[in-house]
C-alpha cells in the first residue's frame, strides 16, 4: 500500500464511522474531541494485527504505530483496517455513553472484523504452505 488509497484518511475513516451510526456527518461536534485520542487507541490496539497481516502477505510491516493529529493524516494500515476495522471501533467507542445496546452491536461487529482479518493470516499461511 502506498499510502494514497482513498479512504484511509482519519478522516475518511472518522465519516464512515458516523455514517454507519446514522450520524450527520455535517455536524461533527460531538465527536470531534475524541476523534484522535480513540483513533489513535485503536491505532496502538490494532498493531500487532496489522503488522502480521502485512507480513503474512509478503509486505512490509511498520516500524512504530502511527500518531495521527490530523484529520487529514493518512493512515497507513491494510485497507481491511481502514474500510472495516477501525470505523467499527470508532463507533462502538462514541455510542459507549449514549446506547449500551448500539456499542455492544457495533463492538461486536469490530471484534467479528479483527476476527475474519486474523482468520485471513491463518488462511495466508495455509496457503503458502501449500502452493
Amino acid at each position: 500500500m502506498d499510502g494514497t488509497a482513498k479512504g484511509n484518511t482519519a478522516n475518511d475513516i472518522y465519516m464512515t464511522a458516523l455514517s454507519m451510526m446514522y450520524e450527520n456527518t455535517k455536524n461533527t461536534k460531538d465527536y470531534d474531541p475524541y476523534l484522535f485520542h480513540v483513533l489513535n487507541m485503536l491505532l496502538a490496539e490494532n498493531f500487532d494485527l496489522n503488522n502480521t497481516y502485512c507480513q503474512a502477505y509478503g509486505k512490509e510491516p511498520l516500524e512504530a504505530i502511527p500518531y495521527i493529529t490530523s484529520k487529514q493524516d493518512v493512515i497507513p494500515y491494510e485497507p481491511v483496517f481502514w474500510r472495516m476495522i477501525l470505523p467499527f471501533g470508532l463507533a462502538a467507542h462514541f455510542f459507549m455513553d449514549d446506547s449500551m445496546s448500539k456499542h455492544a452491536d457495533f463492538f461486536a461487529q469490530y471484534n467479528n472484523a479483527r476476527v475474519d482479518a486474523e482468520r485471513a493470516v491463518i488462511t495466508s499461511y495455509y496457503v503458502g504452505e501449500d502452493g
